[in-house]
C-alpha cells in the first residue's frame, strides 16, 4: 500500500511536469504566430527561449518537490496537513489574515481569537504574538485605535516570552503607527525609536529602515526639520543596505518633498534619484508621484 502511495504521488509530479513541457511546447510554437512580422533567425530565438523556460520550470519543480520533503512537519503545518493546536492555530490565523486583507474585518476577529485560544493551547507564545498583531491591524482598521494599541503590546509581550527579537521589532513598529494614526506624535516617536534601538542590536536593517522613516516622518510633522533630514537619510541608508530598494526610493522622496519645502535645488536631485529608483523595479505609482513633484518644481 505504501510503494503504492508513494508511486502514485511521483506519478502526479511527473505528470505535472509533463504538462509543464506540453505548455511549453505549446507557447513556443503558438509564438511563431505572434512574431510573423519579425525576421525568421528572431521568431527562432523566442521559440526557443520559450522551450529553455519550461525546462527551467520543470528543474524549479524538481528542487522544490525536493525541498518540502525535507522540511517535514515546518511545512505540514504551513500547508494545513498538520495536526494538533498549533497547526489547527497556524490555519486560523492564516484564514484570518485572508479575511483581513479583504477588509472582512468580523470574520478576521472571530478567526483570530481561536488561533490565540489554540497558539495558547500549544504553549506556543511566538503563534499567539502573531495573531494578536493580525488581530490589532483588524481593530485599527476599524478605527479602534485604543484596542488596537492594547493587541500590539500584548503581542509585544509574547515575542519577548519567545525571545523572537523582530517579533518584538514589529510590534514596535505597530504600535508606533497607531499612535501616529491619533497624532499622538511624541508618544508614536518613542516607540519607533524603541524599535530602532532593538533593529540594530538584532542587526535587522530593513525594521532599522522603518523605524528611522517612522522617527522621520514624525519629525516633519512637528516641523523639526534637520531632525525629519537626518531621519530620512538614515532610512535611505539602512534601506539600501538591506536590498530594498522602494524604501529606499521612498526615503529619497521624502528628503525630496523636505528640500522642497526649504526651496533647495537638491529636491531636484533626491527626485531623480527616486525616480531612478522606482523605475528600475517597476514602480509606476511611486514614479508618477515623483514624476509630479519635479513638474511643480519645473
Amino acid at each position: 500500500m505504501a510503494s503504492a502511495l508513494a508511486k502514485t504521488r511521483g506519478g502526479g509530479a511527473w505528470a505535472r511536469r509533463g504538462l509543464i513541457l506540453l505548455g511549453s511546447g505549446v507557447a513556443a510554437i503558438g509564438s511563431y504566430a505572434l512574431t510573423l512580422g519579425d525576421p525568421q533567425p528572431v521568431r527562432d530565438m523566442v521559440a526557443q527561449g520559450t522551450g529553455v523556460f519550461g525546462i527551467i520550470c520543470v528543474f524549479i519543480d524538481m528542487w522544490m518537490s525536493r525541498r518540502i520533503r525535507r522540511s517535514g512537519g515546518v511545512t505540514a503545518i504551513r500547508t494545513g496537513v498538520g495536526t494538533g493546536p498549533k497547526a489547527a492555530g497556524s490555519r486560523y490565523w492564516i484564514q484570518a489574515d485572508g479575511m483581513r486583507f479583504v477588509r472582512r474585518f468580523d470574520d478576521a476577529n472571530k478567526l483570530y481569537k481561536e488561533a490565540i485560544s489554540l497558539f495558547r493551547e500549544a504553549k506556543d507564545p511566538q503563534g499567539v504574538g502573531l495573531a494578536m498583531l493580525g488581530q490589532g491591524e483588524t481593530a485599527e482598521g476599524q478605527g479602534r485605535f485604543d484596542e488596537a494599541q492594547r493587541l500590539f503590546a500584548d503581542a509585544q509581550q509574547q515575542f519577548a516570552e519567545a525571545k523572537d527579537d523582530r517579533g518584538q521589532i514589529r510590534a514596535l513598529l505597530l504600535q508606533g503607527r497607531a499612535q501616529s494614526k491619533q497624532s499622538a506624535l511624541d508618544g508614536a516617536k518613542g516607540f519607533y525609536d524603541q524599535a530602532r534601538e532593538m533593529a540594530v542590536r538584532a542587526a535587522d536593517r530593513y525594521s532599522e529602515g522603518e523605524a528611522s522613516l517612522g522617527v522621520a516622518e514624525m519629525a516633519a510633522r512637528q516641523t523639526k526639520t534637520e531632525e525629519a533630514m537626518t531621519g530620512f537619510d538614515f532610512a535611505r541608508f539602512a534601506f539600501s543596505q538591506s536590498g530594498d530598494r522602494s524604501g529606499e526610493a521612498h526615503a529619497l522622496t521624502c528628503r525630496g518633498d523636505i528640500e522642497r519645502s526649504r526651496r533647495s535645488s537638491e529636491a531636484v536631485t533626491r527626485y531623480e534619484r527616486a525616480l531612478t529608483i522606482y523605475k528600475t523595479v517597476s514602480d509606476p505609482i511611486g514614479e508618477g508621484v515623483v514624476r509630479q513633484s519635479l513638474a511643480e518644481i519645473m
